[in-house]
């Protein structure tokens, strides 16, 4: 009999762990998606986009402060790119702001 709870709570350990870090997993990943925070999207349209990916870090003043979320080819020489940035970034983003 102490065999076999031995071995019952050493599964539910397991179990507990496995869900833990499964938890954590998702977390670190979805801070990394922005899923769990506010944030908005702005697309600026460019001329080369040499290297750039899908999820790379947009910065600003060197901070990172979202991600690429989509590249879109418009013509031969545009191409539109979607970013999602951090909502607490808005405020600092104007209207007649340049990317590059």
């Amino acid at each position: 009999m102490e065999k076999k709870t031995g071995n019952t709570i050493k599964l539910g350990v397991f179990v507990t762990l496995g869900v833990l870090f499964f938890i954590i997993g998702i977390y670190f990943i979805g801070q990394k998606q922005h899923m769990f925070s506010n944030v908005f999207k702005i697309s600026g349209v460019f001329k080369n986009v040499g290297g750039l990916l899908v999820g790379n870090n947009v910065r600003f003043s060197g901070i990172n402060v979202g991600t690429v979320e989509d590249i879109e080819i418009i013509n031969d020489t545009s191409v539109r790119v979607t970013m999602i940035i951090d909502e607490s970034t808005h405020r600092f983003i104007k209207k007649d702001a340049t990317a590059v």
